[in-house]
């Protein structure tokens, strides 16, 4: 799925969209960890989990009393989506194809943080609410990528 996230013309809408797309990364995660028969793939999907449910709640803290209505789960689209992606590599039995769905699943995540650095609409305040998380983001996708790799080379 290629996200839309960071290509909103008011701040807001992407702030809420992005919580959005991060509660849908979560909840694909959390079936991720679930399913994953590799002890390490395993912990890394926990580790990313919680990585992810970190910027949430760092940027829920943040925008607490500049936002109202922040959503509190993600939007139902975006969230089947990214868990889907990961029902269909389960579907397989392989650690590989739902590292494959996770590394897609960051892909957006990745473009998101990417939009939201260069969104005009963004402030200094803002910038650094957002990234370290666009850094934890970018680390996610590089070890997915490189272990994707790795297996696929064995």
């Amino acid at each position: 799925m290629t996200t839309l996230v960071g290509k909103e013309q008011d701040f807001k809408d992407v702030v809420v969209d992005l919580i959005e797309l991060e509660y849908g990364v979560i909840d694909a995660y959390q079936l991720a960890a679930k399913k994953m028969f590799h002890p390490e793939y395993k912990a890394k999907m926990k580790e990313f989990l919680s990585d992810h449910q970190h910027h949430v709640d760092k940027i829920k803290e943040f925008y607490a009393t500049r936002l109202s209505d922040l959503p509190v789960s993600g939007d139902f689209v975006k969230g089947t989506m990214a868990k889907m992606k990961v029902t269909i590599g389960d579907i397989t039995g392989s650690d590989i194809n739902i590292l494959k769905a996770m590394f897609d699943n960051e892909m957006d995540t990745n473009t998101a943080y990417q939009r939201i650095a260069e969104h005009p609409g963004l402030t200094g305040e803002e910038e650094r609410v957002f990234a370290d998380a666009y850094q934890d983001e970018k680390e996610c996708k590089k070890w997915l990528e490189t272990t994707i790799d790795s297996a696929i080379r064995h």
